[in-house]
């Protein structure tokens, strides 16, 4: 998400252990935000003891 907008999104099956990721290159402006965002209920977990993660990592490209 930046600014509330959707940028990607991905999906993983839903049985089992699944995951999803994706790559994205946004032009920012100064005071953009930009973060991992999953939405109640989008999230299957088959047991309490598991969790689902999210993680986010960004570099600063300058050309």
């Amino acid at each position: 998400m930046r600014n509330r907008q959707r940028v990607a999104s991905t999906e993983a099956q839903y049985y089992g252990f699944g995951s999803g990721s994706n790559t994205a290159i946004i032009h920012l402006q100064k005071g953009d935000i930009v973060y991992v965002y999953l939405a109640q209920g989008f999230l299957y977990e088959n047991d309490a003891r598991f969790r689902g993660y999210a993680s986010f990592s960004g570099f600063r490209l300058q050309g």
